[in-house]
Formats: C-alpha cells, structure tokens, sequence
C-alpha cells in the first residue's frame, strides 16, 4: 500500500501522482490538489511542500458526510471528474444522505395533499379479490422454490428435525371431523370463510358455536377484574398496555380465557402488579386482595 510523501498517510485508493511524474513524489489526491494551489505561489517543490507542512501535518482530513469513513475507501479519489470535492464515500452514503433530508420535505408535502383532501388510502385500491389473487399469486412462487429446491437437491424434509416425528404422531384435535380439520388447515394459510366450501363451512360453524358455549359456561376471572379496577385501567387500557386486541383481553377477564404464550402473561403480570391466573408463577408472591374476596399474586417487591 502507498504512502503519501507530503502527509505520510497510506493511500487507500489510486495516488494521484507517482514518482515518475515531474513532482517525483507519490502523492494522495488532497496533497496533489494542495500543491497545484501552491504551485503559482512558490518557485520551487521544496518551498512548496514547506507551506503544506506549514499548516499541519496532520490537516483535517476529509471524510464522509454520512459515516465519517475515509472519502478514498473505494479508490475513486477524493474529486469527483468534474472537478469538485467527494462528500461521500460511497453512492449508498450519498442516496442514504439524501434520503434523510428530502424525507421532511416528502413528509410537508403528504400533509399538504392531506389537508387538500387529494390523498386516497392505498388500501381502498385492495379487495377482496385482489387479496385472494396476490395470496394464491405467493403459493405459485413458493411452490416454484419447492420444485427448484427438489431439483437442486438442497430440500429438507422438515419431519426429519429434531423432534418433529414425535409431534407428527400425536393425534390430530380434530382428525374425527376431516371437514372441519380441513376448514382450519386453510384459515391458517391465510385463506377466508369464503374460499370454504359448503361442508367445511358448516363444519367450521358448528365448531364456533361450540366454543361460544364452552367459553360462555366458563367463570369470570374475579382475580384479573379485581386487579384491573385497582390499578385503574379499562379493558381497552389494558389491551392497549399488553399490545393484544381488545376482544382478546375481554375475554381474559369475562370468560377466564388465558393467554398461550408465557410473555403475554408476563406483561399482563407486570402492568396489574399480580399474576391473576391460577396455578404458581415464578417469583411471585400470594396476598389478599383489599376489594374482593380473591386471592392472586403480587411481585416481589411491590
């Protein structure tokens, strides 16, 4: 790697000059461009050099605007060809920096459009329709990647994973009704009600009301309205808290439903200050509630 001989930096990129130009030094492109300043002022090369180190060595050396990394770091010099001083050491550095200052202008401009009534919900333009179509539109090019992997010879069986045969050999929930087995199997990939056909509609249906029964035989969870009321929150505060739909905290609370994931119910813990479900939970602590007679958990600490 070359070395400046005026800065005595290591040149990144191309020197501008070479010792077998008429300077005879091996120059970075700021000295060069320094030099050729002084080159009308001072006679000789040392008087020359003489003023360069007058003003440092080392001088500010330039970097990039946006990551302050060296404006030489990909060998395109430290001028543009039309003359000018680099400001960016790479094309992302100098879109990124644009990006950045036209994005209040950008955002002036859609207000501006907002107020004048001219801007359209981009999700008016989406139907149902054209969901279905986009959705079956992901199937092809999955199924596409499927058959390449196939060919490539790189597709994994995902039944060969660690623990995947014993999952597969559990019986299905609802392998005694296969229409409804089915019926499930596309509402998880993201098809409608719609897109079933008649039997797995009604089987679908039936299965609904089930549950609507079941969950409404379930008791209220006193514990959770208790600790709710006392910490002064409404359902739709405590949803909002948590990060989940306001249907699914009511029914927390109404039908004594209980969130799946463990971190769900460490936040619903952490914003009421208690474990309001049955059973023991980890670092938490019983107590008796001042306005029901329920007992829940509190934290440690609290």
């Amino acid at each position: 790697m070359a070395t400046c001989d005026v800065c005595e930096r290591e040149i990144t990129g191309k020197p501008a000059t070479s010792r077998r130009g008429r300077w005879g030094l091996v120059l970075c492109h700021t000295c060069w461009a320094r030099l050729r300043g002084q080159e009308r002022k001072r006679a000789t090369l040392e008087a020359q050099a003489e003023a360069i180190w007058k003003d440092g060595p080392p001088y500010a050396w330039p970097l990039c605007e946006l990551c302050g990394g060296d404006l030489d770091a990909q060998g395109l010099g430290y001028y543009t060809t039309k003359g000018t001083p680099r400001r960016f050491c790479s094309t992302w550095c100098k879109a990124t920096r644009n990006s950045r200052v036209g994005a209040p202008i950008r955002a002036a401009q859609m207000q501006e459009r907002v107020k004048r009534g001219l801007w359209q919900n981009p999700a008016e333009y989406h139907t149902s329709e054209t969901l279905k179509a986009a959705a079956l539109t992901g199937a092809e090019v999955r199924a596409e990647q499927h058959r390449a992997a196939l060919e490539a010879g790189t597709w994994a069986n995902p039944a060969d994973a660690p623990g995947a045969r014993e999952k597969l050999s559990r019986p299905r929930v609802h392998g005694d009704d296969p229409d409804l087995h089915a019926a499930i199997e596309k509402l998880r990939r993201g098809f409608g009600v719609a897109d079933l056909n008649q039997a797995e509609a009604e089987a679908h249906r039936a299965y609904r009301r089930r549950q609507g029964r079941a969950m409404r035989r379930r008791p209220s969870n006193l514990v959770l309205r208790a600790a709710r009321e006392r910490a002064g929150l409404s359902k739709a505060a405590l949803a909002r808290a948590v990060g989940v739909a306001l249907n699914t905290a009511w029914g927390w609370e109404a039908y004594g439903a209980r969130p799946r994931d463990s971190e769900t119910r460490r936040r619903v813990a952490e914003v009421l200050g208690c474990w309001p479900w049955s059973g023991d939970g980890p670092g938490w602590n019983y107590a008796e509630h001042d306005r029901a007679d329920v007992v829940f958990m509190r934290l440690e600490g609290k």
